[in-house]
């Protein structure tokens, strides 16, 4: 699989459903970012990182998709780790905003989370 094949929302969606209640990742380290960290479990590679427009890995750049920059952008404005639910909500407001079919498994509680979309 390549980093653009497991760039793909409803993938990246099925891994937050491992950890709904889990704190993963941690806002503003490229490293920790939880796409970061799905990128490096699903392709096993270890030296991926992930900033609010592209993906490093070993060198060579990426583009990050719309939907995976919001995704990025919310992430890093929060002041806490996010658990797989409340990542599950970022993701589905980011897929919202990129005109993309929303995951029905998200809840749309936004918490938190609506200062960092401008709701």
């Amino acid at each position: 699989m390549t980093i653009e094949d497991a760039l793909n929302p409803d993938l990246f969606a099925a891994w937050l459903d491992t950890y709904p209640g889990m704190a993963i990742g941690i806002p503003g380290q490229s490293a920790a970012c939880p796409l970061a960290i799905y990128l490096r479990e699903t392709l096993s590679l270890n030296a991926i990182t992930v900033t609010r427009t592209e993906i490093k890995c070993h060198g060579s750049t990426t583009p990050l998709p719309t939907w995976a920059a919001q995704f990025v952008k919310v992430v890093d404005a929060q002041t806490a780790a996010l658990t797989g639910v409340e990542a599950q909500n970022v993701l589905a407001l980011a897929l919202e905003r990129d005109r993309r079919v929303p995951n029905p498994k998200a809840r749309w509680s936004l918490g938190r989370l609506r200062p960092a979309f401008g709701l």
